[in-house]
């Protein structure tokens, strides 16, 4: 393992349980590692903007989200990364695209060379196939992303966002997303002010807290219900 990488051996090992190279050779992982580069951004770091040349970083730590932006400054997040998941592949093999990447919280990522990860999926079929597979399983989450957030109503958007993000707080314990009301409505293509009146509803409901440390979700089988009930 390279001199850099060797702080963070114990993450890297487990990030790679969980991601495309689970089953890769370890000699091949080497060699793929061996061009690696760490990357660590602080919340609100830009890591890609529309139309750079590709990248591919697999997330160690954090969390990233990839989004398109409107004419009228509007986002919407098309993927969000979480340890295990690789970004940054379509814009290798299919050209720059027109999305952004920012970390949302303190993240670490690894990212590969883009000679190397192709030296590797020519070489092994198993990794190329779960890398497609990877891919794969993008493009269908984006479609159902894509339909919800051109029919679904914002709260409906708001609350599967809670609930995709929400992670518990080690002092409450209640599944709690660190992001700011703003962020949240960046997710969904909205604006602040329609998320700040759907959280007050929630919160009136019993279904959510806000507070300036995130929104922590005080009954997640009533928004997992709301959810099922606009359906």
């Amino acid at each position: 393992m390279k001199p850099d990488f060797r702080e963070f051996a114990s993450l890297i090992e487990r990030t790679i349980g969980s991601s495309f190279l689970a089953e890769t050779p370890a000699p091949l992982r080497d060699r793929l590692f061996e061009t690696a580069g760490l990357v660590e951004a602080g919340p609100g770091t830009l890591l890609y903007r529309p139309y750079e040349p590709g990248a591919a970083v697999l997330v160690l730590s954090g969390l990233l989200r990839s989004f398109l932006v409107a004419r009228d400054g509007r986002q919407i997040t098309v993927k969000y990364g979480v340890p295990g998941e690789l970004f940054g592949v379509p814009s290798l093999v299919g050209g720059p695209v027109p999305v952004a990447v920012e970390a949302m919280q303190e993240t670490r990522a690894l990212q590969f060379e883009a000679a190397a990860l192709e030296a590797l999926v020519r070489e092994d079929g198993g990794t190329g196939w779960r890398l497609a597979a990877e891919i794969g399983g993008d493009f269908c989450d984006l479609m159902i992303l894509m339909a919800q957030n051109l029919f679904d109503p914002i709260p409906l958007r708001v609350a599967r966002h809670l609930l995709l993000l929400a992670v518990p707080d080690p002092k409450t314990r209640l599944p709690t997303v660190i992001l700011t009301q703003g962020d949240l409505a960046k997710a969904v293509g909205s604006v602040r002010e329609v998320v700040f009146r759907t959280l007050k509803k929630f919160e009136a409901e019993g279904l959510v807290e806000t507070s300036r440390d995130g929104i922590a979700i005080t009954d997640i089988v009533g928004l997992k219900a709301f959810i099922r009930s606009v359906t």
